[in-house]
């Protein structure tokens, strides 16, 4: 879930293809939240509200959020019926959705991952927990990605800092755990899709 929820963020945000290396939630493939109890669940935009501040308080761009999916595209290859079923799913799901995509190239690396550490410790700051530490992998031969997920009130931040050959991405991007994990498969696979 972890995975689909980042490739679409991603394609939402940034118009491209794939997203970077993503695993799961929780080893059931949901993203329960580890906060799970009579709370009230976020609005998105109280999510919204908590990304820009995260993001400005680490001093980066905030031009790069969206709430939603702006403009899907089904992938290559797909048929008017798919890109139907995508234009009418990504509608429904754009009340769960927020995301942050930001890339470079040619940056120095260090100040990269500085700037993301920033971000999380800013989305600890507004309430956000970490269930787990995050995970630093490597990324194909000469890279490595850092993920992290964040849990707040029925919604989950999936978090990641990517780098390779000298491209570097960040991102977060939140999604309504009620949402997302009640897709079907053959709506993640729409999803996968997207921008393919």
């Amino acid at each position: 879930m972890r995975n689909l929820a980042l490739r679409a963020g991603r394609a939402a945000a940034a118009g491209v293809s794939a997203c970077v290396l993503a695993g799961c939630g929780t080893a059931s493939g949901k993203t329960a939240p580890a906060d799970a109890g009579p709370k009230t669940v976020l609005t998105q935009k109280a999510v919204l509200a908590d990304v820009k501040a995260a993001i400005a308080s680490a001093g980066l761009s905030r031009q790069e959020i969206t709430a939603g999916f702006p403009d899907p595209k089904p992938g290559r290859g797909a048929s008017a019926e798919q890109g139907r079923k995508v234009e009418s799913l990504t509608r429904e799901l754009s009340p769960c959705h927020v995301s942050w995509v930001a890339e470079r190239t040619g940056d120095d690396p260090a100040a990269g991952q500085r700037d993301f550490e920033a971000v999380l410790e800013a989305i600890e700051a507004r309430g956000w927990t970490e269930p787990r530490p995050a995970e630093d992998m490597p990324l194909g031969s000469h890279g490595t990605v850092l993920r992290s997920t964040y849990h707040k009130q029925g919604w989950s931040i999936h978090a990641q800092h990517a780098e390779n050959s000298g491209w570097i991405q960040s991102s977060a991007v939140a999604t309504r755990n009620s949402c997302f994990d009640g897709l079907t498969e053959e709506e993640q696979a729409l999803l996968e899709r997207l921008d393919d």
